[in-house]
């Protein structure tokens, strides 16, 4: 029967079975009695055992034999590819910008090249000059419909073309980046400098946001990306705003007390000849088909002086109108009980 080959326990290749240190990279191996916390144990007398497990260059060609099959491996485990995070030498580009690899002045010249693609790939795909008169055109109610949700999904729903597809902003980068990344892959990159293809394929996705950023600014798009951003920002805030539109009318509050219903206090006067009464609108967030019941107390000072109550049936959102009498005056009133059957 073959010996069991010892595995290595830090590079998991196989040995001989007589094997007391790693042929790859000199780790101890185990099952070796001999050998402790990685010290080699010499005879007593050493005269009688001339012979060391290693000597120093054989170390040296050992650990440089475990760089050319370890390393390897573990990039492969990893699932890297050598080619896209470093060159021949073994330098690491994976990381680097492409400021690092070029001058300011040549990447401002690169970025100048892309101009024209970028203007005609604009110009063929989207119309621009239709997007900007949308802005001056909506600008000033979207603002004013951003300030509550209510007036926010009201207004979504007068203008549900401008909340289709992706915003202009996003529309208009990703035409910017698109050029790039085309007009890269086309260039021989190798001819920048040393390292920029290399970089360039191991973070692409970094490297076209940065470009694109100065592409912008390099072909006068600037100006015309911030207004459209702008824009995209209050549609956005609007479509969030509608989107968590609460379940109650606007102008009402919920009462803390009863949160599923909300009240507004406005309504008219009193019907009543005398004493004083409570006015308001309430609604109730589920169906009271049989009956809606509401009781309230009235204050002086904070002391309890009256009580009264008031009854409705009422569908789920439906608001009714109520009022609860009181025999006496007070400077104010407070619901005390509130059910829906």
């Amino acid at each position: 029967m073959k010996p069991q080959q010892k595995i290595c326990p830090s590079c998991r290749l196989e040995n001989g079975h007589q094997a007391k240190y790693c042929q790859y990279c000199g780790s101890v191996l185990a099952g070796d009695s001999s050998v402790r916390s990685g010290h080699v144990i010499h005879a007593e007398n050493p005269t009688q055992n001339p012979t060391k497990p290693f000597s120093a260059a054989p170390r040296v060609i050992v650990a440089l034999l475990a760089l050319l099959i370890v390393v390897p491996l573990g990039i492969v485990f990893a699932n890297h590819k050598p080619s896209n995070s470093a060159n021949s030498t073994g330098e690491d580009y994976s990381v680097q910008m492409p400021t690092d690899l070029m001058s300011e002045d040549e990447v401002s010249a690169l970025t100048k090249t892309f101009c024209q693609d970028v203007e005609d790939a604009i110009s063929s795909n989207l119309n621009v000059p239709k997007y900007l008169k949308k802005v001056d055109l909506f600008t000033a109610s979207a603002k004013k419909a951003a300030k509550d949700p209510w007036s926010a999904a009201s207004w979504k729903e007068q203008h549900p073309t401008l909340f289709t597809g992706d915003y202009a902003g996003t529309l208009v980068v990703n035409e910017v980046t698109n050029t790039i990344g085309i007009a890269l892959d086309n260039l021989t990159l190798s001819s920048l400098g040393p390292g920029v293809k290399e970089a360039y394929e191991s973070n692409r996705v970094v490297w076209l946001r940065d470009l694109e950023e100065r592409t912008v600014s390099a072909c006068g798009l600037s100006k015309t990306l911030s207004k459209l951003e702008k824009f995209d920002q209050i549609l956005r805030f609007i479509y969030t705003e509608s989107s968590n539109l609460p379940w109650y009318p606007k102008g009402f509050e919920v009462i803390k007390a009863f949160p599923e219903f909300a009240y507004d206090a406005g309504g008219a006067g009193c019907s009543y000849s005398f004493g004083s009464c409570a006015t308001f609108r309430i609604v109730s967030q589920y169906d009271c088909p049989s009956n809606l019941y509401v009781e309230a107390n009235l204050l002086s000072n904070d002391t309890v002086v009256d009580w009264g109550n008031d009854t409705a049936r009422v569908n789920a959102e439906e608001v009714a109108q109520m009022e609860i009498p009181f025999t006496t005056d007070g400077d104010s009133w407070r619901f005390t009980n509130i059910t829906c059957y």
